[in-house]
């Protein structure tokens, strides 16, 4: 039985925040941040409406900070900031609905198409959009979609409203959007596609084909398949709270707004937000944490989150765990559940679910290398697992 002195020192680990590896977001301190944005927390910013209409908010707001991070990451991810639309909300979770949102109304009698490795808000925005015709498709061992079962439930000449993703939540995967949309096209099928980018938004811009094995392109607005896009900026870049920046292609903003009613207390404009009044103080700290990291800082973020996953992939395999593995540009060590079940003993187990917070579901079990994770704490999590392997030679003695 564990000390009541050790079982202190146990807890104070698991509350460290650089232990928290088992989802995907940066924890890194934001000492320079804080202090920056500390004054605007002395009153109320609500940013009511359309940021791109601010002149029609009646309330103290931050629209031309939210407006500005809009564009820079319209920038990053290939569209033009006269060409673009959006807003910053409180995580991609409603960044999927205003897309979906905008794909139902602008195709009404549309089939909504996504994966079953799509985050678990597509399942939920299904019904509340009251989408009729719905098509889960299966994934593969890797989590990305599966183009058989894909090009198996597609039917000719029907409207589409799909949902992609890049960098799945369990696996880091990629969806093959080029390889989706041909399959559409030789269908004659008009699509709204949206694409989920809550964690890999931030990973594209700063990576190349070598990394991702297909050009990255495919990924941004440069693909002229894609209409919205919906960015976590709690993950990668690292915001003390959830928030996501939606982006979409003005022009479809525009038609969209041709189908909403007009707010007779906001100057008769259209909103178009799912929130109507959004956080005022987020859309500043975004843009602070933006033009913080810059360009240079979140390349060597990314690259070195993916070179300490090539590290742990490595030792792992070293001690006899062969089928774990990172996806392409993938920011997440993925082990087979049956794997972690069978190669340590229970009471390890629940050791390095508790220590490192780890997040499994049926299939797998996974952390994620994100920008608070040191070198130390990769090696110090490669030496716990050293600790509570079941030795080869005792897991073949104990098979009957």
């Amino acid at each position: 039985m564990m000390s009541p002195e050790k079982s202190s020192q146990q807890n104070e680990i698991i509350h460290d925040k650089q232990y928290y590896i088992g989802v995907q977001v940066n924890l890194s301190p934001l000492d320079s941040l804080s202090q920056n944005m500390a004054p605007a927390l002395k009153y109320l910013t609500n940013n009511l409406g359309d940021c791109y209409q601010s002149q029609h908010c009646p309330l103290p707001n931050s629209m031309d900070d939210e407006c500005e991070a809009v564009e820079i990451m319209a920038t990053l991810l290939g569209l033009p900031k006269d060409e673009c639309w959006g807003y910053i909300g409180g995580g991609s979770t409603l960044g999927n609905l205003q897309g979906m949102w905008i794909g139902r109304t602008l195709y009404p009698d549309a089939t909504l198409v996504f994966s079953k490795s799509a985050h678990y808000s597509i399942y939920k925005f299904a019904s509340l959009l009251g989408f009729t015709q719905v098509k889960i498709i299966n994934d593969t061992p890797s989590g990305a979609i599966d183009l058989a079962d894909f090009q198996a439930q597609i039917t000719p000449n029907e409207d589409v409203v799909m949902v992609l993703t890049a960098g799945t939540t369990m696996t880091c995967a990629y969806d093959p959007i080029d390889r989706c949309v041909e399959l559409l096209r030789k269908n004659n099928s008009r699509i709204y596609l949206h694409l989920d980018a809550a964690l890999g938004g931030f990973v594209i811009p700063y990576i190349d084909e070598s990394i991702l094995n297909t050009p990255t392109a495919e990924y941004t607005f440069s693909n002229p398949a894609i209409s919205s896009v919906t960015v976590s900026t709690h993950k990668v870049l690292g915001t003390p709270m959830p928030a996501n920046i939606f982006v979409c292609r003005k022009e479809i903003a525009e038609k969209f707004k041709c189908c909403v009613n007009e707010v007779p207390y906001l100057g008769q404009i259209k909103d178009i937000t799912v929130y109507g009044s959004r956080d005022g103080f987020r859309a500043s700290t975004v843009l602070s944490r933006l033009k913080e990291m810059k360009s240079s800082r979140l390349y060597d973020l990314v690259h070195g989150s993916l070179e300490k996953i090539d590290f742990i992939i490595r030792k792992l395999k070293k001690m006899g765990l062969e089928n774990v593995f990172t996806n392409p540009a993938g920011l997440a060590v993925v082990m087979p559940l049956a794997t972690f079940q069978s190669r340590f003993y229970q009471e390890g187990q629940q050791f390095l679910k508790e220590k490192y917070h780890l997040v499994q579901d049926n299939h797998y079990l996974h952390l994620y290398v994100m920008g608070h994770v040191s070198q130390a704490i990769c090696a110090e999590f490669l030496d716990d697992c050293a600790m509570w392997l079941i030795p080869r030679q005792e897991k073949v003695a104990q098979l009957p």
